[in-house]
């Protein structure tokens, strides 16, 4: 979405469907990155946008929790 906004707008109306900018708060993850490296943080990042990417509803799928 980040790097295509305006053409996932622009299909979202053509299919006349609603468009979601999920904004996420990974607790703890500055002290993660901080006591485990940069590398791991974005490890840990990817995992969690795998979480978001299979799941199109807050739900516990695969090992992730999502939603409160």
């Amino acid at each position: 979405m980040q790097e295509r906004p305006e053409q996932e707008t622009t299909s979202a109306e053509r299919a006349m469907t609603p468009l979601s900018v999920p904004m996420i708060d990974v607790d703890f993850f500055q002290r993660f990155n901080g006591q485990n490296g940069p590398a791991a943080g974005e490890q840990a990042l990817v995992k969690v946008a795998v979480c978001l990417a299979r799941s199109h509803q807050p739900a516990r799928r695969s090992g992730c929790a999502l939603g409160r």
